[in-house]
């Protein structure tokens, strides 16, 4: 077993800094400015910048899931699973370190447990530095009643909390891929593995005794220097898990910066092996727009790579919501309104029944993928609408009724 370390507190390298996080701290305390500041990974109120001349985006630094500890006072980074088991059951994870807030390199773990029935259960921890633990490969982190061990070959997560009880080992079945050219500049995301045979078991407040659970999970490693809600307006993601025919995954990203540009990428894997990469490619946003607040989606996604081969093209449907989350739920007022002002956080993540063509050759036929996958979209602020009279409410049904036109600044 590695050593285990604690991270050792580091000097505020800002004097405006200091003073606002003694503010902070005397006013209302650890706990609830983590959930106000760490937790979104880093708000913009108070546009603080330590600078950093080190290459956090080399290529030698990519595909490795260890932890950066970066050094900006914004910098933030995220492990996100996004699970799917035999049982019907689901499982969203994140676990963040971030700078901002009380101190440096803070950690915290949020995620939910969707059971079959439809009901959500969310877990959490949070910790200031030096309460959490990460081992000195940086593999290993432990925060609170959550671990996450992403040393080989067996991966870990683990939550024991009086009210969910989860023991999950994965197995990522690698290398990590990653495009240096697809976020925007100073925002880093790698595909850790987007179909990790995942087993375990399950238990949350309501049930009787534990689920064995068996199923496949992706795993994503993002970071920044600097406010994500500066870099990234919205992130949309698109998980295909592989059947026992095809072992066909595939992993589709599209991200829109606050002034509005998108850059999106997609990764196809059979098994261990990439078979087919792109970005920039040409995506569609088609549809009658779904309406969650202020919150517009997509009711379908269309897409195409260049015509040489490999080729693939498909459309997935953004259809049933699993669960729709807002960040700052749990701060309490008037400081949810305040932090309100500047930023607006949701996410979301809908099942998305797909069909896809992907054409490796001129030798072979193409092959045909259907079935039903997961999309997420995290958004740090909404979108501006695309269209007031082509809304629907999310909540008032999610077929459209008419044939999919795209809609203006969409595209």
């Amino acid at each position: 077993m590695s050593r285990i370390r604690r991270i050792n507190r580091r000097t505020c390298s800002s004097a405006v800094s200091r003073l606002m996080r003694v503010f902070w701290t005397t006013l209302i305390g650890f706990p609830v400015i983590f959930r106000i500041l760490g937790i979104l990974g880093g708000v913009s109120i108070l546009g603080l910048w330590a600078g950093w001349s080190g290459d956090l985006f080399a290529a030698a630094e990519r595909g490795n899931p260890a932890a950066r500890l970066l050094p900006g006072e914004l910098a933030h980074e995220r492990w996100d699973l996004t699970a799917r088991f035999a049982s019907g059951h689901f499982l969203f994870a994140e676990f963040l370190i971030t700078n901002f807030g009380l101190g440096d390199r803070n950690a915290a773990v949020i995620g939910h447990v969707i059971r079959p029935n439809g009901q959500s259960r969310r877990f959490r921890n949070g910790r200031r530095e030096s309460r959490w633990q990460l081992s000195s490969d940086r593999l290993r982190m432990e925060v609170g009643s959550s671990l996450l061990d992403q040393r080989s070959p067996k991966h870990q997560l683990r939550v024991r909390k009086k009210s969910t009880r989860i023991e999950l080992d994965f197995y990522p079945r690698g290398p990590a891929v990653w495009s240096a050219d697809f976020p925007p500049s100073g925002y880093a995301l790698d595909l850790l593995d987007p179909a990790a045979q995942a087993a375990g078991s399950v238990w949350v407040k309501g049930m009787d005794e534990p689920v064995t659970i068996h199923g496949t999970g992706a795993v994503t490693h993002s970071w920044a220097n600097e406010a994500e809600s500066d870099l990234v307006l919205r992130r949309l993601e698109f998980f295909l898990f592989p059947d026992v025919q095809s072992e066909m995954s595939l992993y589709l990203a599209d991200l829109t910066t606050p002034h509005g540009a998108r850059s999106s990428w997609l990764v196809v894997k059979k098994g261990q092996r990439v078979v087919h990469e792109a970005q920039n490619f040409h995506l569609r946003l088609d549809g009658n727009v779904k309406n969650v607040g202020s919150y517009y989606l997509p009711q379908q996604l269309s897409f195409e790579s260049a015509p040489s081969h490999p080729h693939i093209r498909g459309r997935v449907q953004l259809d049933r919501l699993l669960l729709l989350y807002d960040p700052l739920a749990d701060i309490p007022q008037p400081f949810r309104f305040l932090v309100s002002l500047k930023l607006k956080p949701r996410r979301m993540w809908l099942l998305s029944p797909f069909e896809i063509a992907l054409h490796l050759d001129q030798a072979s036929a193409p092959i045909t993928l259907t079935g039903t996958g997961i999309t997420k979209v995290s958004f740090l602020n909404p979108l501006p609408s695309p269209r007031p009279d082509a809304t629907v409410s999310l909540f008032q049904g999610f077929r459209a009724t008419g044939p999919f036109k795209q809609l203006p600044g969409w595209s």
